[in-house]
């Protein structure tokens, strides 16, 4: 059996390495997280994959009699290139990416029309 000793300076690097790794993490938003949000009565997941090429998904579910929720893509200068409802009878969505050229994206998350999440999303095109 072997025993690994440690001496002051061998655990100030392991230290040193552990704190680089954690603020990386958190700087890069490395999360286990798989929902762009929820609600009481509505849950919905990021757009993936992403990066994307021709198209992403996106699971949701929602329940209540007036709510409608979207979602907005939008270019680097902050227009909208595409915007699409989610049915409230279906649990999930193909958004099509095909008319999009290759770059980075944010797309938007609108319940009722009033924002309540926003992520970014990549295009790459082969």
């Amino acid at each position: 059996m072997y025993y690994f000793r440690f001496n002051e300076l061998t655990m100030k690097i392991v230290l040193r390495h552990i704190t680089l790794f954690l603020v990386l993490v958190s700087l890069l938003g490395f999360k286990n997280d798989t929902l762009l949000y929820q609600g009481d009565r509505i849950f919905v997941s990021h757009l993936y994959p992403n990066p994307a090429a021709e198209f992403a998904l996106v699971d949701y579910q929602f329940s209540g009699s007036n709510q409608e929720v979207k979602i907005a893509i939008y270019n680097v200068l902050g227009l909208v290139v595409k915007e699409v409802e989610l049915d409230k009878e279906d649990r999930s969505a193909k958004i099509s990416l095909k008319e999009l050229n290759s770059g980075l994206y944010m797309y938007q998350l609108l319940v009722d029309g009033k924002p309540v999440a926003t992520k970014k999303l990549m295009v790459r095109k082969q």
